[in-house]
């Protein structure tokens, strides 16, 4: 879940294949204009990049 600063309301969800194993990390996309974007991994072996500000998927790849 993405949420609100000021209200704590949920801005955005995105349901993975499994539970998210370990941190959740954001970073500047040098791709994407330096838009935050959103990575980590699930239980599955996918690894996840998201859209900080929508919660779009960028991109999954399964590496195990």
């Amino acid at each position: 879940y993405a949420l609100r600063r000021d209200s704590g309301c949920i801005e955005w969800s995105f349901e993975a294949d499994a539970a998210i194993r370990g941190a959740i990390a954001a970073a500047p996309d040098r791709d994407r204009d330096d838009r935050l974007t959103v990575y980590f991994a699930d239980f599955l072996t996918n690894v996840y990049a998201l859209d900080a500000s929508g919660g779009d998927l960028q991109w999954r790849v399964q590496v195990g």
